[in-house]
């Protein structure tokens, strides 16, 4: 048995000191629970082998290492961490200079991307997608730099191996149709493996993918949009916080509100879900509503800040969805708003956040039929 003591000193009315009151709760079940959590996280983070996310101060110094960067470049935290990012470009002659290019642009437009070959330490190079993104404190000042690096080795292998499947699936059209079926149920499965993987990581927000997915399934039948339509916006619910596996747990559960650094780690997960969706073959652009379901109409929104229509009806649908179950839903950070409020928010700001038509069919369907959240 674990417990955890508390001690509580009492006073008299004159402060003197009068006694303690010793409290002892069995913490066994919890503590079983959270390593049981910690496991499963970690056997994830195995199975995502071609992500890793670096944090650097504002010389380009490397701060936070994740084991995702430990198994990508085979530095270990100890023998990286201080270090600038030019210590792994693989350019020998001018990795200072291109590290400090890239570092300059982040510095000054507040984004670099780009493709670069990089150098592991037994010296092998491969070629990475990197992500450079500005953080900042409360008064704009920058305050360092958040890098996604991502393994392209896989993801090209990947794409000729899939390309070979369906260039054999096409020699045989009955086949290729009972295949793709198939493929769907499969992938049907592997959506749900995937938002259960993303729910383990927070406990606060466990069955939060799902309630959402129900939910905006439910306002674009109430839309009448088409059935594939209907059925992309379902899937892309139950997974569209995938982005947040890249996020360190203990920001996810943190009991009191983020700080502008920690927000824009947040931030950055729609752009991490999108990256890790897009080059897999689904029959729904899961990949896209997924990036987009920050969006908002007038423009507010994140990551690429699209207004209108720019933004895909699936990922309009979602964002109301989204809204009103975070909104009615308990936070680490707060308890539940109700669905009142939630509804309220959705009718305040229809047409200036939220998509007129999308936000009259989520009305109707709480205060004319009688819809729950599950």
């Amino acid at each position: 048995m674990r417990q955890l003591v508390r001690l509580i000193p009492l006073t008299e009315e004159r402060g003197a000191p009068a006694g303690l009151v010793v409290l002892i709760e069995d913490v066994t079940a919890q503590l079983e629970y959270e390593e049981t959590l910690e496991e499963r996280f970690r056997l994830m983070q195995e199975g995502v082998k071609d992500y890793a996310m670096v944090i650097l101060d504002d010389q380009g110094r490397i701060t936070h290492w994740d084991r995702g960067a430990e198994r990508l470049l085979m530095y270990q935290a100890p023998q990286i961490i201080s270090r600038k990012i030019s210590f792994f470009y693989a350019s020998a002659d001018q990795k200072q200079d291109q590290a400090d290019l890239h570092l300059a642009v982040a510095f000054k437009t507040g984004r670099w991307e780009g493709e670069i070959p990089l150098q592991r330490k037994d010296g092998s190079t491969f070629w990475a997608e990197l992500v450079l993104s500005v953080l900042k404190d409360q008064r704009e000042r920058v305050r360092g730099f958040s890098l996604m690096i991502r393994d392209l080795t896989e993801q090209q292998e990947a794409k000729r191996a899939l390309w070979d499947s369906l260039t054999q699936r096409k020699a045989l059209e009955k086949e290729r149709e009972k295949t793709l079926e198939q493929m769907r149920q499969t992938l049907i499965g592997t959506v749900q493996v995937i938002s259960r993987t993303v729910e383990m990581r927070d406990p606060y927000t466990a069955g939060h993918q799902q309630r959402v997915a129900v939910l905006a399934e439910a306002i674009a039948r109430e839309m009448r949009v088409e059935d594939d339509q209907r059925e992309a916006v379902r899937m892309a619910g139950s997974i569209h916080d995938l982005g947040k596996i890249s996020i360190p747990a203990e920001i996810l559960v943190k009991p009191s509100r983020l700080t502008p650094l920690e927000y824009q780690l947040i931030q950055s997960h729609p752009r991490i879900g999108y990256d890790i969706l897009k080059d897999i073959e689904f029959p729904w652009p899961l990949a896209e509503i997924v990036l987009q379901h920050h969006e908002r109409m007038d423009g507010s929104g994140y990551p690429q800040g699209l207004k209108g229509e720019a933004v895909r009806l699936e990922a309009r649908i979602l964002a109301v969805a989204d809204v009103v179950e975070a909104m009615a839903s308990h936070r680490p950070y707060r308890p539940a708003l109700g669905i009142e409020a939630a509804l309220e928010e959705i009718e305040k700001n229809q047409g200036l956040l939220y998509d007129p038509g999308v936000a009259e069919a989520c009305l109707r369907l709480f205060r004319q039929k009688g819809f729950r959240l599950g």
